[in-house]
């Protein structure tokens, strides 16, 4: 019979061990959850039918974000050009090509309707301008408004029109006012690629010189079936839980004065974007 071997001296530093060399930090407890990584992510994916084809994509929100409006329809603008797109696509599939050109001013003196977080991206434009050119354009809204009180219309934009037929009064007459864009230079839009959507959706294919006179002729436009706008205003309606309308451009910089709270809440991003993503694809 053999002697039992005596148990190892774990003190003593002679013995070999395979384990790492103790720590002078604490350790966590196994179920301390680990620190947020600032890079991760919610991806949301989207597929908008349209009569022109289905748009599939994915937006990348930062988990735990926050967005106010005018930063929404900022963040939107690209969902809202690739609509645009196919609908240029469709055009040009049945030989009708766009006669816009760079010069033509005529649609900027139309009245173009934006959603409350367009209004508040174009006037955080305004804002964000280098001096001297944010005095220009403060000035040149300034005049808009004066224009549009003296004619009668400012109160009248302050409600969306009950029917077709009043919003087409209504747009006549700022038409007939001859007002320019506060963004046009030289017949061209001096903030082209930070243009709302409407200003991207409103392409045609009839001779660019009929914009000019719009009531005259019959104009065609590219056909876009989901207007960001709406979908912008609807969700808007929502989160406030009042009638969606809908502001003139060169009534924004006024709407963000009016409404400086609005101008500068959050909203969790994720929720926000997803239900505008709905309103998009239900449209």
């Amino acid at each position: 019979m053999t002697d039992p071997v005596p148990p190892a001296d774990l003190s003593d530093s002679s013995v070999p061990s395979d384990l790492p060399p103790p720590s002078s930090e604490t350790a966590a407890p196994p179920d301390t959850p680990a620190p947020p990584d600032p890079n991760a992510a919610h991806l949301i994916k989207y597929s908008i039918l349209t009569p022109h084809g289905r748009l599939n994509g994915q937006l990348a929100i930062p988990v735990g974000a926050t967005m106010g409006l005018g930063e929404l329809a900022f963040n939107a603008m690209g969902v809202g050009e690739q609509l645009v797109r196919m609908g240029v696509d469709y055009s040009e599939k049945l030989g009708r090509e766009i006669s816009c050109c760079k010069g033509c001013g005529a649609c900027c003196r139309q009245v173009v309707p934006l959603s409350p977080p367009e209004a508040l991206m174009i006037a955080d434009l305004v804002a964000g301008a280098r001096s001297p050119r944010n005095s220009i354009l403060a000035l040149r809204f300034s005049a808009a408004e004066s224009v549009l009180k003296q004619a009668g219309l400012t109160n009248r934009f302050a409600t969306t029109p009950e029917t077709d037929a009043a919003g087409m009064e209504l747009a006549r007459n700022y038409f007939l006012l001859n007002m320019a864009c506060p963004f046009l230079e030289e017949e061209s839009c001096s903030i082209h690629p930070y243009r709302p959507s409407m200003c991207r959706e409103y392409l045609v294919t009839s001779p660019a010189a009929w914009c000019a006179s719009p009531y005259a002729h019959t104009i065609e436009r590219v056909p876009v079936s989901v207007r960001l706008s709406r979908s912008l205003a609807l969700l808007t309606g929502e989160l406030l839980e009042e009638p969606p309308r809908l502001i003139p451009l060169t009534l924004a910089v006024q709407f963000a004065r009016e409404n400086k709270p609005l101008a500068t809440r959050q909203w969790e991003a994720k929720p926000m974007i997803e239900r505008l993503i709905e309103l998009m694809s239900a449209a």
